[in-house]
């Protein structure tokens, strides 16, 4: 998808490989998120990138020829400290559960490198409900970003946004205590105890890891350990600063489509 005008899209969560059923991952977080009081991740300047630890508010990113979003420094890659956080409220989900989970359950899961036989046995479950205890939109304070771009000028960061053609993850959408609960018919729940240990722990872009955890009704259980985030708004940034007009980025709201695309360069 080219990118006139850059209004709000869906992108492929990073590390996903296609594009494919995008909406329906789109689609299954936002159920998730929609218990939360006033949350969305409609709107106009909204990105949704899927699950991440990394990609947050700070990170730094470029439109190429064809409209693709480009992560060039996520927070990991970032010089620390990162002081330049602005005060947010996180906003308490009701503790409900979706139900319409399932369908993009597999790449809603992020950078989740499940077995290929774990893969099976989810894909035979009953049922994939999945909550979050709560979100909340981080920002960038833009004196203290500016600041911290000034004090790391020497670093590949500040040298990079000090070309005027980079954009900022100015506020990004993050989820915390997310947790899936997936049943199974009694048959199927043996051969998925064993591909999913209890006490074992999946690596995951969903806070660093999600612990796994069995019921006596035979209930799994996937939980992350930390935070993450999904979504993000951007502004493009200047060498003397934050451009003016953030809605000059990402132009005014649209539906949401599913064919854009993000990757890393």
């Amino acid at each position: 998808m080219k990118a006139p005008g850059l209004a709000g899209i869906v992108v492929c969560a990073l590390g996903l490989g296609a594009c494919a059923g995008g909406g329906s991952v789109k689609t299954a977080w936002q159920d998730v998120v929609k218990r939360c009081a006033a949350s969305t991740l409609n709107g106009k300047k909204i990105l949704f990138f899927g699950p991440s630890n990394g990609v947050g508010s700070g990170s730094v990113w470029r439109i190429d020829g064809e409209g693709v979003y480009r992560l060039r420094y996520d927070l990991k890659h970032m010089p620390k400290p990162q002081d330049f956080y602005a005060d947010f409220t996180p906003t308490s989900c009701d503790g409900k559960s979706t139900k319409n989970f399932k369908g993009g359950f597999n790449a809603s899961l992020g950078e989740t490198p499940l077995t290929a036989e774990a893969k099976a046995q989810i894909d035979r479950a009953r049922t994939v409900s999945a909550k979050a205890n709560s979100v909340a939109w981080v920002p960038v304070a833009e004196g203290p970003y500016d600041s911290y771009i000034k004090a790391n000028a020497a670093s590949d960061v500040s040298k990079d946004l000090m070309t005027g053609s980079r954009y900022v993850l100015t506020r990004a959408f993050k989820v915390s205590g997310f947790e899936t609960k997936i049943t199974f018919d009694s048959k199927t729940a043996v051969s998925a105890k064993a591909a999913l240990p209890a006490g074992s722990v999946i690596p995951s872009s969903l806070g660093g890891g999600l612990d796994v955890s069995w019921s006596e009704t035979g209930e799994l259980t996937l939980k992350s350990q930390g935070d993450f985030f999904i979504a993000g708004e951007f502004q493009q940034y200047k060498p003397d600063g934050f451009a003016s007009g953030a809605s000059t980025v990402l132009g005014e709201k649209v539906d949401i489509a599913p064919a854009a695309k993000a990757a890393r360069d």
